[in-house]
């Protein structure tokens, strides 16, 4: 048994010797002929059916007809079933309908299968320190016939960082609040630069910190949070002049009547 549209070889043998040249014929579906003297020789199976091989040479012959069945692949897989992003290193399940009769065949790119890689569905560990794109595959298998191969691309689940309107400015001895967007992640940092800055008061831990600045004006004082997620650290960073605060004057008569 042979898969369609595949290409095998083929040789004439006598004594346990190879014989060429040699006259044969093939005959198959379709009205496919071909003849040739060369052997070993090769031939790709157009179509599915019955392809019979006889010897037309008047010096040998052979005792019994020889016939190759060439059956159709199985259909393409038309869907992966699992998480299109994932944390590496923690391993995740995907799963396949396969049709009656076909076995499944998965294989991946950047990961680890975990047990086999021949049912349904199956565990798979992908490798965090992979720099290029993660890639599951599926194809199914009839007869040892593989269907083409459907692959899914698997993206890292990386945080994407934004802070909120920042105030550029602010006044020495005074409080602000800093904040980024809500992100599933596993905590949050904050830190100042240089420390002698100011100091966060509340809400470290969280998306959201309440910060004292000291006195001493400074320029491009930092503002960084850093989140972890998935075993690997993100950061941002927001840029804050510390002023001193304006001297404010009243002027006007010190006495009015009553």
């Amino acid at each position: 048994i042979v898969c369609s549209n595949s290409t095998h070889n083929y040789s004439f043998t006598y004594d346990g010797s190879t014989i060429s040249p040699v006259q044969w014929q093939i005959t198959g579906p379709d009205g496919y002929s071909l003849t040739g003297t060369d052997s070993p020789f090769s031939i790709t199976f157009p179509s599915t059916g019955i392809y019979s091989v006889s010897v037309t040479d008047p010096d040998y012959c052979m005792t019994e007809l020889f016939q190759i069945q060439a059956i159709d692949n199985p259909q393409t897989p038309t869907a992966i079933s699992g998480p299109l992003t994932v944390c590496p290193g923690i391993p995740v399940s995907y799963s396949c309908v396969v049709p009656n009769g076909a076995t499944a065949n998965w294989e991946v790119t950047n990961g680890t299968i975990i047990g086999s890689n021949t049912s349904s569905q199956v565990m798979v560990n992908f490798d965090p320190l992979a720099t290029t794109p993660y890639e599951i595959k599926l194809s199914f298998v009839v007869d040892d016939c593989y269907s083409d191969v459907l692959t899914t691309i698997i993206n890292r689940d990386t945080p994407i960082i934004t802070f909120n309107v920042v105030e550029p400015l602010v006044c020495g001895s005074s409080y602000a609040t800093y904040s980024i967007n809500a992100i599933d992640v596993d905590n949050y940092e904050w830190t100042i630069f240089p420390a002698s800055a100011g100091s966060v008061q509340s809400g470290q831990n969280t998306n959201e910190v309440y910060i004292l600045w000291n006195q001493t004006p400074q320029t491009n004082v930092e503002v960084t949070v850093t989140v972890r997620k998935c075993g690997k650290d993100y950061s941002d960073t927001t840029l804050v002049d510390i002023i001193n605060a304006p001297a404010i004057t009243i002027s006007g008569p010190t006495e009015a009547c009553t």
